[in-house]
């Protein structure tokens, strides 16, 4: 996934970037600062998106969480074909290929119960 400036629209020209090693990017969705993407066989993805963006955003460990879509019972057991990310109403939806749609929360880590 690439950050492009387009303050001069003849000149466009990429800032940042979010690369999963040995992964690729598909849909994605941003809401309230977060990236939620569907990361095909890196599965589903939360990033942080506040502020000034560059360089490698995967490097600099905005990763806030991720989902592993992969399943035992899947159309293609254990494997993750991620592609696609939609939040809604406090959720978030992704949609795997080969296990179907995954609804979860991201939680603050200073909400979550010990």
């Amino acid at each position: 996934m690439h950050v492009v400036d387009v303050s001069d629209i003849l000149n466009p020209h990429t800032v940042a970037e979010y690369d999963v090693p040995e992964a690729g990017a598909h849909n994605m969705w941003v809401e309230n600062d977060v990236m939620y993407i569907g990361y095909y066989s890196g599965g589903a993805r939360a990033v942080d998106v506040s502020g000034e963006l560059r360089g490698n955003l995967y490097r600099q460990g905005r990763e806030m969480a991720r989902l592993w879509t992969g399943d035992a019972k899947g159309f293609r057991p254990n494997i993750p074909f991620a592609w696609g990310a939609q939040p809604h109403d406090g959720l978030i939806y992704f949609n795997d290929i080969h296990t179907g749609i995954w609804v979860t929360r991201l939680i603050d880590p200073s909400e979550r119960k010990q």
